[in-house]
């Protein structure tokens, strides 16, 4: 994780974590298996979107929950990505933009090709629906305890500026570990 990386709603760093890690490594690990551990709402912040005037809703957790969802996504990711399909290539590891045109032109190549279609599902991270993308998950074999963690992720709210915390119905802030892979298992 970066050290330079955002805050959450606690401001803790992760320098600040990191200094205190044997103690907050215990607390955490005490929690999480008896489902006594619940995520703090994520710290919403707007950044300007590449080449336009618009800007998109980002999600800070917190540092312990980052890193929670850092090693839940890996677990996953180590069951899904096998079945995952070669050509989709967003946000899994190992793989970049570069993968996905050398994908394209392994498919073209040799053949006569007229047109490219560039498709993009329009607020897609921001519509995901939570039940659905929890039945996925579960579908593919997910641990009770690791579903419980993950539909705490997505129910965790927004905290607002003012300081109220606004409950999250659907969709995923970009920000959080667990969205991509919830992506791809929605997907697939």
């Amino acid at each position: 994780m970066d050290k330079t990386s955002a805050t959450g709603v606690d401001g803790h760093t992760v320098t600040a974590v990191t200094a205190t890690l044997d103690w907050i490594a215990k607390e955490v690990l005490r929690r999480v298996p008896t489902q006594g551990y619940h995520p703090s709402p994520v710290r919403r912040v707007w950044r300007p979107k590449p080449g336009t005037a618009e800007k998109r809703p980002m999600g800070m957790p917190t540092v312990v929950d980052r890193a929670l969802q850092n090693s839940t996504a890996q677990v996953l990711e180590a069951i899904d990505e096998p079945d995952f399909l070669n050509g989709s290539c967003g946000g899994r590891p190992g793989r970049s933009a570069h993968h996905a045109l050398a994908t394209l032109h392994e498919i073209g190549a040799g053949k006569q090709v007229s047109s490219v279609l560039e498709a993009d599902r329009r607020h897609f991270f921001g519509r995901l629906d939570h039940t659905w993308a929890m039945r996925f998950v579960q579908r593919r074999g997910g641990d009770p305890r690791i579903l419980t963690r993950m539909r705490r992720w997505l129910n965790a709210g927004v905290m607002m500026p003012d300081g109220a915390v606004e409950a999250v119905a659907c969709g995923t802030l970009q920000g959080g570990r667990i969205r991509v892979l919830l992506s791809h298992v929605s997907l697939h």
